[in-house]
């Protein structure tokens, strides 16, 4: 069962003689139980109203007023029907009606406008029956009506406590409808809505928003007119230009065709969090202005003020402002998006980044500016000193160009789909006729990782610089593509022979299968194998540290070697030949002789390993020569023998000179 509170209760009081005559309550339109509470209630507003006597000769046509109350202690409306004429009786009507708590005005008079299209009088199955069609759309004349009453409400005061709602033609509840839809709730309370404002005691507290008497009426009850006339005065519309303009675009969307839903909820939330939710009713005067600032804070901003809060002018008044809507108008506009992204207040910028996801033009600008970025941080010698827009410098613009490189706009992190954004800019880059890609791919890469995405997953875009060659044989040092591909495409022999030593640094392990790749596939950069040799082992090399050297070498030269490393031994003894001879006959630490045998080992793919400084000297190339006999290797044996004579022919010949 609903409680009292829930539903709507009813008292009539009027002169008819079916109910006895004289003014008297009608129980039959009346609720059969009433709570003290609510009698309590009903009662507070009854002695407000007026009665309208008149006389019943020619059956004079009904006429009524509606006057609705807010009830704080209560949390109810109270809507007041004074009757004049016909079947309100010679002494006319009252009707008091509750409406049920939470119920807002506009329902109220909703319902209450519904119920009186089909009798002159109030009933709880009229009040409670049926679904109220809303009210027809004003037309644009009636809409500027509106407005005017809307300003002159938001400047009543003490001396001017009446709002006049003046929409001639328009049915009075209709036009105090169309008025209560461009007021919020809480404010609604705050003041008492009339159709024909009858007043016993006028009061300077109180705040009234009324239609203007009908002209039947006020014939009718011309002394009845006349007290409100001279008792209660209405406030003036606003004067204020930039004040108008904003009630009548506020009105104009609220009560336009499209209904302006969104704004209203925008600007009334923005409302009731102005004057907080939770606390007590208070005067109109002081909830006003609220109101006006609450639909200014919901106002989308123009184009100029767009421009000014992306331009950094703003004194924070705009920013408030700043919705979703207007980053996807600035999007379109020429040369806007880096000062959008860049923005220092992410209000603006992550608004910006989700404009651009759902604007293909917006992001295809996105794409060219970050490509331009990259290139211009890639042929200059140091950062741009800011991006110029039509819009000026982008306030907090973070795409720099430092020691690490460029960095993406710190916005750009938020963009869901960084893939899509890193392939079309890579796309742009290799069409740009300007900056070289292997000037252009080291900025890029440090662009990819400050979005925190990783440049190899991106190999199919980006170029093959130094680098990422560097990084992807790190990954796969048995993999030497990455590197001789470098080399191949290198501008000069300096930069192919770096890209080899880089590669020497990075897996010393592969040294020689890098060396046996320059032999087999020589650039074209007058770069060979001996080169590089000459600096992994370069003449200064102290003998000591020559048979490491050559086990490095050794320990990746690939099968099937056996004419290169001869290749190798005789470069070797070109270079060396004479210093090794020399160290073997009067080094007493054994260096030249380590070197020889290690030679020796090398030319028939072995290790050696050279004695520590507590071994015998020369006890390593026992162990070779005794390991050489014991395999049988009798073509290392050939190649030793080959190698010795050749190196006593070229003492003999020394010596005879």
């Amino acid at each position: 069962m609903p409680t009292a509170s829930s539903t709507w209760v009813l008292q009539t009081e009027r002169d008819a003689s079916e109910i006895g005559g004289g003014f008297r309550k009608d129980i039959f339109l009346s609720s059969d139980a009433v709570t003290p509470d609510e009698q309590q209630v009903i009662n507070k507003y009854h002695r407000h109203l007026r009665q309208l006597s008149m006389s019943l000769h020619g059956k004079p046509e009904p006429l009524h007023s509606i006057t609705a109350f807010y009830d704080g202690s209560a949390s109810r409306w109270t809507v007041g029907l004074s009757g004049s004429g016909n079947a309100y009786g010679s002494a006319g009507a009252i009707q008091m009606a509750l409406a049920p708590q939470r119920m807002t005005l506009r329902e109220v008079l909703a319902r209450t406008s519904l119920a009186l299209s089909s009798s002159p009088f109030l009933s709880i199955d009229a009040l409670t029956g049926g679904r109220p069609a809303p009210p027809p759309a004003p037309s644009a004349v009636e809409r500027e009506r509106i407005a005017r009453a809307l300003g002159a409400a938001m400047h009543m005061n003490s001396s001017r406590i009446l709002t006049l709602v003046d929409v001639p033609d328009a049915d009075p509840m209709t036009a105090l409808q169309w008025m209560a839809q461009t007021v919020p709730e809480r404010l609604c309370q705050t003041a008492w809505w009339s159709t024909a404002l009858l007043l016993n005691n006028p009061s300077s507290s109180r705040r009234i928003i009324a239609t203007p008497w009908p002209q039947a009426l006020a014939q009718r009850h011309p002394k009845e007119k006349a007290l409100v006339d001279d008792n209660v005065y209405a406030a003036d519309p606003s004067t204020d230009a930039a004040e108008r303009g904003l009630l009548q675009w506020y009105t104009g969307l609220v009560l336009g065709a499209g209904g302006g839903a969104a704004i209203r909820d925008i600007a009334e939330t923005a409302f009731l969090n102005a004057c907080g939710a939770g606390t007590a009713l208070t005067q109109w005067d002081a909830l006003a202005p609220v109101w006006l600032a609450s639909i200014d804070q919901a106002r989308p901003l123009n184009d100029d003020e767009i421009a000014r809060v992306i331009n950094g002018e703003d004194d924070g008044s705009l920013l408030r402002r700043w919705t979703d809507e207007c980053a996807e108008r600035a999007v379109g506009w020429e040369n806007a998006i880096p000062a959008l992204v860049g923005h220092a207040e992410p209000a603006v910028s992550s608004s910006a980044i989700r404009a651009l996801e759902g604007s293909q033009t917006g992001f295809a600008h996105l794409c060219q500016w970050q490509a331009e970025e990259i290139a211009r941080a890639a042929l200059s010698a140091g950062p741009p000193a800011g991006i110029e827009t039509g819009y000026g410098a982008a306030p907090g613009d973070s795409a720099r160009a430092g020691g690490r490189g460029i960095e993406a706009p710190r916005a750009l992190l938020s963009l869901q789909d960084k893939s899509a954004l890193v392939g079309e800019v890579l796309r742009r880059l290799r069409a740009f006729k300007d900056a070289p890609p292997d000037a252009w791919a080291p900025q890029a890469e440090s662009w990819i990782r400050s979005l925190g995405l990783r440049p190899r997953d991106f190999n199919a875009h980006l170029p093959l610089t130094a680098d990422r060659a560097m990084e992807r044989f790190a990954a796969a040092p048995y993999d030497l593509s990455p590197i001789m591909t470098v080399v191949n495409n290198s501008a000069s022999r300096e930069a192919a022979l770096d890209v080899m030593l880089r590669a020497s640094q990075v897996a010393p392990s592969q040294q020689g299968a890098l060396l046996s790749a320059l032999h087999d596939n020589p650039p074209q950069r007058d770069l060979n194998w001996r080169i590089l040799l000459n600096r992994l082992i370069p003449n200064d090399t102290r003998l000591a540290d020559v048979p490491g050297r050559l086990d490095a070498l050794n320990e990746s030269l690939p099968d099937g070697s056996d004419e290169f490393r001869h290749e190798i031994v005789t470069e070797l003894l070109r270079r060396r030949g004479t210093e090794m001879l020399a160290r073997v006959a009067s080094d007493q630490t054994g260096a030249g002789r380590d070197a020889a045998i290690a030679l020796l080992a090398f030319a028939v793919n072995e290790h050696y390993q050279a004695p520590g400084p507590r071994e015998e000297a020369g006890a390593g190339s026992d162990r070779v020569l005794e390991w050489i006999w014991s395999q049988r290797k009798w073509l290392a044996i050939a190649i030793a023998v080959v190698t010795a004579i050749v190196v006593i022919v070229f003492i003999a010949q020394t010596l005879s000179n």
